[in-house]
């Protein structure tokens, strides 16, 4: 039985609500990590643990959740379930349903797209598998190389998201006939972040 149209742009909205929140913790994560990002005038509020300010401890405790949960989301847009009542709102599903419709082109255009990704989604998926969801013990061993051989840093998950982001668009636009405005391409959540660190740095009365 083929999908309807209702049930092809509710699943978009889902995965798009998905994306959007990995964007969001993205930003929220490279805007904490001042010393990769460049901000040393920040460094004082975010990173120095000192007993004396009480919201260092919040800062750490954001960055480990949000780094988790932009793991959490990438895997559920890439989640793979061997099931036939597969009901998960994942590209692999979204793909079935466009195929369903006659739309093999935006299927190839997801798959040559994202193809360059594949790596960092694998990452992504045995990140969340065995160390969030799941705690795998050989990945928590002090010589662990579990991870080694992807060689992932923070820029491939963006460029990840950026390109999904663009695929998104794309698919709106080609569905729907409009822009897709809820998948933003601003920095607007990393500019709300740093206005918090800007916030406290002033009221430590550290230039920024």
């Amino acid at each position: 039985m083929g999908s309807t149209p209702d049930e092809l742009r509710f699943h978009y909205h889902n995965m798009a609500a998905i994306l959007v929140a990995a964007k969001a913790y993205f930003q929220v994560y490279e805007s904490l990590d001042v010393e990769r990002e460049n901000k040393p005038n920040y460094y004082y509020t975010v990173a120095d643990f000192d007993d004396s300010r009480l919201y260092d401890n919040h800062f750490k405790t954001v960055i480990d959740g949000m780094f988790k949960l932009i793991f959490i989301e990438i895997s559920c847009l890439f989640e793979k379930i061997k099931d036939t009542n597969n009901d998960t709102f994942s590209l692999h599903r979204f793909k079935s349903l466009l195929k369903d419709i006659g739309r093999d082109d935006l299927v190839a255009l997801i798959e040559d797209k994202l193809r360059p990704h594949e790596e960092v989604v694998l990452f992504s998926l045995a990140k969340r598998n065995k160390t969030i969801a799941h705690r795998d013990v050989k990945a928590f061993c002090p010589d662990s190389k579990i991870f080694d051989k992807y060689n992932i840093t923070i820029n491939h998950i963006k460029r990840l998201l950026c390109d999904i982001s663009e695929v998104f668009k794309h698919i709106h636009i080609e569905l729907w006939k409009s822009p897709d405005y809820d998948i933003f391409s601003s920095d607007i959540i990393a500019n709300s972040t740093d206005y918090v660190l800007c916030s406290l740095n002033t009221q430590l009365k550290i230039d920024t």
